[in-house]
Formats: C-alpha cells, sequence, structure tokens
C-alpha cells in the first residue's frame, strides 16, 4: 500500500481497514497503524487520529519508519533477494 507509506513519510496518523498486508506490516511496525476491523472502529480510529496532537518525537518515527520501506530502498531488497536466489 504505497499511499500509507506517503501518509507516515508526511508523519501524518494512519488508519487503515484490516488487510492481511497491514496486518503484517502494522506488527513489524510497533502497531503505528490504526486498523480497524468495523465501520464503527474505523470512524473511531479516524476521530482519534483527528483529534490527535502528538508531539514532534511521534512524526519523526513515522517518518523514519516511511523511509525504511521507500521505494529505492524496496527495490534495493528486492534485487537482494533475486540475488540470493540466483547464487
Amino acid at each position: 500500500p504505497n499511499k500509507l507509506f506517503q501518509y507516515l513519510g508526511g508523519g501524518k496518523p494512519v488508519v487503515s481497514t484490516a488487510l492481511p498486508q497491514i496486518n503484517a506490516l502494522n506488527d513489524e511496525i510497533d502497531h503505528m497503524i490504526g486498523v480497524a476491523e468495523t465501520y464503527e472502529a474505523f470512524e473511531q480510529l479516524i476521530a482519534v487520529a483527528l483529534a490527535s496532537n502528538e508531539d514532534h518525537d511521534v512524526v519523526q518515527e513515522r517518518m523514519r519508519v516511511a523511509r525504511i520501506y521507500s521505494a529505492e530502498n524496496m527495490a534495493r531488497e528486492r534485487i537482494r533477494r533475486i540475488s540470493e536466489y540466483r547464487a
């Protein structure tokens, strides 16, 4: 989900529906994404995100995670895996 990383890169809170890829990623990044299983939960997480007044460190952490998952870094990882497979 490319938009997710763009939002994180802007330091914004992110809310998503519970998709397998999102759940797996969220586990990797210490549950930085608000994941909703229901419509009501989605509304609630959006309200919390809009009302949040986060400190600089939280915003910087989101941006750091987005850099890790940048298109350039993900391409490097794919090349590395292909190289390992071919070796």
